[in-house]
């Protein structure tokens, strides 16, 4: 049996499934070939885990699909909601994907803890917020991979304009930030 691994995590993914399955061959692929396998037929389905975010509760859904894509027709732009995605492959599911995740009321996702800043709503862009001593540096790139802001040191604070699009935030081992601006 042979498994095409991909994803935030496929070289974890990879060496856990040769700890516990020594005789499935094991190849990293990307979420591109990840796609077209499943298009061809070689992955069984997605899972999508959607988890929303209300004052004191969350409700986790999960949905199971053969498609790449999913729509939801109940979004309430008023909750915050998260998504992780995995596939399964002859009864063997991936470890999720990162989450991405969507504010209430807006159109930018936040950065949670683990990142040294958090990322704050403006109009047309963001703002960063630093934590009592916490540095880093950052990279925003659109989704062709071109760096639209590369930033060493950002200060508390400071504010970045971004046009209209889908952008990918990321902060050295961090996990990378989805961000969408309207």
């Amino acid at each position: 049996m042979k498994i095409a691994i991909g994803g935030m995590q496929k070289n974890q993914m990879q060496q856990e499934i040769a700890r516990v399955c020594p005789e499935v061959e094991t190849v990293i692929t990307n979420d591109m070939n990840a796609a077209s396998m499943l298009k061809k037929g070689e992955a069984d389905y997605y899972i999508l885990t959607r988890v929303r975010h209300t004052p004191g509760n969350e409700e986790t859904e999960t949905y199971e699909t053969g498609e790449t894509s999913f729509t939801f027709t109940d979004r309430d732009p008023d909750i915050a909601e998260s998504y992780m995605v995995a596939y399964s492959r002859y009864g063997i599911s991936s470890i999720d994907s990162n989450v991405i995740y969507v504010a209430s009321g807006a159109g930018i996702d936040a950065i949670r803890q683990e990142a040294p800043f958090r990322v704050i709503v403006t109009d047309g862009g963001f703002s960063i917020m630093r934590a009592d001593g916490q540095t880093g540096s950052f990279r925003v790139t659109d989704l062709s991979g071109l760096i639209v802001i590369e930033e060493d040191d950002a200060a508390d604070g400071a504010e970045y304009c971004l046009d209209p699009g889908i952008y990918i935030l990321t902060s050295g081992n961090f996990r990378p930030v989805k961000i969408v601006v309207r």
